[in-house]
């Protein structure tokens, strides 16, 4: 400051910034990442707060940041998450195996709680939890105590957090959807040949009463069918499509051959 003969400081005009001294000139630099080159004469009009405020010199400082009464901090905000968005790109999507595909064997509470710790590490602004059952009646339990983990952890986190329940889903019961929806959750649900046909089937009654609540709550989401395009299926030909419109599904996703086609 002696070397730029600067006798006072105006606190009130000049928003917080570094200095260094390069050769002739003055490089300032702020936290927003901003940076100005200043010569000796524009850097102590700008400290004691005498800029003409017509001129270039000041509106340059102005649109980096460093005059805290021209400060536009919405445009500084979305200026500095721009060119920091390479930090929030860690991994996003993880998928957790409740049950094998049988349904006989059952993820532990353990395993969850785990999971979700190491998720959470990530420094991805959203994270996408999708929840794998297999077969048979859900390991409901350690589901809802790991969602429960996780929704603790975001509390702190403050990160986008959603949930899908994807696999069998014609065990739900309708406490369990009830609880699910609450929870924000999206479905994707195995279809099978009959079900698909339009015969009578438990998934059939459950893709129903998830899209009944669906509705209820003003959701534009529905359950997003999983096919198995097995000959059986696809022999169905338009007749697929028509059962899935008539099941109200608005999107399907055709899943790889058991030969790995």
């Amino acid at each position: 400051m002696q070397n730029a003969q600067v006798s006072k400081i105006n606190t009130d005009l000049v928003a917080p910034f570094s200095y260094r001294w390069m050769g002739q000139q003055v490089l300032v630099t702020n936290d927003l990442g901003s940076w100005l080159f200043l010569d000796q004469v524009s850097f102590k009009s700008f400290v004691e707060g005498t800029l003409d405020t017509g001129g270039s010199t000041y509106e340059d400082l102005a649109s980096k940041g460093f005059i805290p009464t021209e400060l536009d901090k919405q445009a500084h905000t979305d200026s500095l998450k721009e060119r920091m968005g390479y930090f929030h790109h860690g991994p996003s999507r993880h998928t957790i195996a409740l049950s094998n595909v049988d349904g006989s064997e059952k993820m532990s509470l353990l395993i969850g709680e785990r999971t979700i710790d190491m998720a959470f590490q990530s420094n991805a602004q959203r994270l996408q939890f999708i929840f794998v059952t297999g077969q048979g009646p859900l390991n409901w339990d350690t589901l809802t105590s790991t969602v429960d983990f996780a929704n603790m952890k975001n509390s702190l986190a403050r990160k986008t957090v959603e949930f899908v329940l994807r696999g069998s889903l014609d065990a739900l019961k309708p406490k369990q959807i009830k609880w699910l929806l609450a929870n924000d959750f999206r479905f994707e649900a195995d279809f099978d040949a009959a079900t698909l046909a339009g015969e009578e089937t438990p998934l059939r009654n459950t893709v129903a009463a998830i899209h009944e609540k669906l509705v209820e709550n003003g959701a534009n989401h529905r359950v997003v069918a999983r096919i198995n395009p097995s000959e059986q299926v696809l022999q169905m030909g338009p007749a697929l499509l028509q059962g899935l419109r008539t099941l109200g599904v608005q999107a399907f996703v055709l899943r790889t051959a058991g030969d790995g086609r």
